[in-house]
């Protein structure tokens, strides 16, 4: 049985469409053929074909925006094993990503409930990946 590891995701954009014009048209024509060898190849039973997660702006990757890899730096910590790759087949449905039709159905915690909840998560995602707090600001 394949071993699961603990993941956390944030979903910075409001709709897939909106991130298209950030990519610009060379990386959205890259983007489209890493996809479909991808897809490809994963219909054939192949490992997943992995293009860069994110990279400064003019490069190939699927978030190259201006604050996108100094976003990420100062999300990941260095102790993590976190590796800047992601299939390639997720370009297919970035397009189709609207978080926003699911709204209506979310339990959304607010005050102390949502305090609470994230506490929680929190300290699951420190003791888990094995990071420590950061220290309080003076």
């Amino acid at each position: 049985m394949p071993r699961s590891r603990p993941s956390s995701h944030s979903a910075p954009s409001p709709t897939g469409l909106a991130t298209l014009p950030t990519l610009g048209a060379r990386n959205i024509a890259l983007s489209a053929i890493a996809a479909l060898r991808d897809q490809r190849g994963a219909l054939v039973g192949r490992p997943p074909h992995y293009v860069p997660a994110v990279g400064p702006p003019g490069t190939f990757a699927m978030m190259t925006s201006r604050d996108a890899e100094p976003g990420f730096a100062a999300l990941t910590p260095a102790q993590t094993g976190w590796v800047n790759q992601v299939g390639a087949r997720v370009a297919l449905r970035v397009g189709l990503y609207r978080p926003g039709r699911l709204v209506a159905r979310l339990d959304c915690y607010v005050g102390e409930p949502f305090v609470h909840a994230v506490s929680h998560q929190v300290e699951f995602l420190r003791r888990t990946l094995n990071v420590s707090a950061p220290a309080a600001n003076a």
